[in-house]
C-alpha cells in the first residue's frame, strides 16, 4: 500500500510553494474522485445469515467506503459449488435493498429473509477514506498521471495560481482521459469513449446505481 505522502513530490515540482497540508488534501480528494468516478477498486464482501433475520451491517475494513453494490448472490450455508448460487435483485420490489446512513456502515435488507442459514456474496467497490489512509499500489502504479493532473486541476482553483490556469487544459485532459481510461479497463472494452474534456465534475458516485 502506498500513502498520500508517495504522490507529493510529483505535485510539488509544479507547486513548490504551497503548503503541504494543502497538497496533501488535494492529493486525497484527487483519490477518493478517481476512485468514486471510475469504480476501479472492487472486492467480494461475505455475510452470513440467519434465521428470518433481513438486516445485515456491511461491515468494511478499515479506510473503505463503499462506492456502488455491483452484485448480491446467495446461498445456502451447507452448499459448496458454483451452481448453488443464486443471483439476486436489487430494489424495492427485488431480493434486497442496500440503506445508507451517513456516518455508518451500509445495511443490506433482505426482502424475504430466508428460513435457513444462507451466504451472501456481495461484489463492491470501494474508496478510500478522506482521513489518513493508505493508497492500493495500483493507484500509484497505474495511474500516477492522472491523480496528479486532477490535484494541480483543484490546487488551480485556489486564488493567485496563474501558472496552474495557464496549464488548465492541459491537467484537464490528463485527468479525463485518466478516468475514461480506467472505465474501460474495468468493463472490458465496453465502456463509452467520450471525445473531449469537460470541465472538472465535483459530482460524487452512488452505491444505488
Amino acid at each position: 500500500m502506498r500513502t498520500v505522502s508517495d504522490f507529493e513530490p510529483f505535485v510539488l515540482a509544479y507547486v513548490p510553494y504551497l503548503p503541504q497540508e494543502i497538497i496533501q488534501h488535494a492529493i486525497r480528494e484527487s483519490i477518493v474522485e478517481f476512485m468514486r468516478e471510475t469504480k476501479i477498486a472492487r472486492d467480494i464482501l461475505e455475510v452470513e445469515t440467519q434465521e428470518k433475520v433481513p438486516d445485515y451491517i456491511m461491515e468494511m475494513p478499515d479506510c473503505r467506503r463503499i462506492v456502488k453494490i455491483h452484485t448480491v448472490d446467495s446461498s445456502p450455508a451447507n452448499c459448496n459449488g458454483r451452481e448453488n448460487w443464486q443471483r439476486l435483485r436489487s430494489g424495492e420490489c427485488g431480493d434486497y435493498e442496500i440503506e445508507l446512513r451517513r456516518g455508518d456502515y451500509p445495511i443490506i435488507v433482505l426482502q424475504d429473509p430466508p428460513k435457513k442459514p444462507h451466504r451472501l456474496r456481495i461484489d463492491y467497490s470501494w474508496t478510500i477514506g478522506r482521513d489518513d489512509c493508505d493508497v492500493p499500489d495500483f493507484i500509484y502504479e497505474d495511474f500516477m498521471q492522472g491523480i496528479v493532473a486532477g490535484t494541480l486541476l483543484r490546487l488551480a482553483s485556489l486564488p493567485d495560481q496563474q501558472g496552474l490556469l495557464s496549464q488548465l487544459q492541459i491537467h484537464q485532459s490528463t485527468w479525463f482521459n485518466a478516468i475514461q481510461s480506467a472505465k474501460i479497463e474495468r468493463t472490458g472494452g465496453k465502456a463509452k469513449r467520450i471525445i473531449g474534456a469537460p470541465i472538472l465534475s465535483r459530482g460524487r458516485g452512488s452505491i444505488w446505481r
